[in-house]
């Protein structure tokens, strides 16, 4: 008589793949299947809606520019920064890629909040600005602080990578 073994190797593979099928149902195919039948509610007008409307063409155009003027930014400084680190040797040299690799420890949300806390309308900088010229600067809630955002969250890998790829 042949004993049926529930942890066979189709069963595991089930088990491990069941969590991932469920999320993937859940945060993608869900809202994919939702966003595919709008159009059966409100007509076409609504997807071509994303093509005409002033207010999404801004956002895209945005986006764009932000993505492309963080890339740049992000590509110019860490390779002159991981180059230089790759081929100079000084003093307190680890010390300083450790500094400039930290923001890689920290999620998204987290370097978020440092930019509010920095540029927001209660940060260093609005206090400071307050204090030395009788007006508050912000930059935390506009395309200044998503770009600064952007900008810390990517430096760090630009600079681990350019350091890496260029050392001798």
């Amino acid at each position: 008589m042949k004993q049926h073994n529930a942890w066979n190797p189709r069963w595991r593979l089930l088990a491990c793949v069941a969590p991932a099928a469920a999320f993937f149902a859940a945060f993608w195919l869900l809202p994919v299947v939702r966003l595919l039948t709008l159009p059966a509610d409100k007509g076409w007008a609504t997807y071509f809606a994303v093509l005409t409307d002033a207010r999404y063409l801004q956002s895209m155009a945005n986006t764009v520019v932000l993505s492309v003027a963080v890339t740049l930014a992000t590509l110019v400084l860490g390779a002159a920064v991981g180059i230089y680190l790759a081929r100079h040797a000084f003093v307190g040299k680890r010390m300083l890629l450790s500094l400039l690799t930290l923001p890689l420890s920290f999620p998204g949300v987290i370097i978020g909040f440092f930019v509010i806390l920095l540029g927001g309308r209660q940060g260093v900088v609005a206090d400071l600005s307050d204090s030395l010229f009788g007006q508050r600067i912000t930059f935390a809630y506009g395309l200044v602080g998503l770009f600064l955002a952007y900008l810390y969250f990517s430096l760090p890998r630009a600079i681990a990578t350019y350091t890496a790829a260029a050392d001798r």
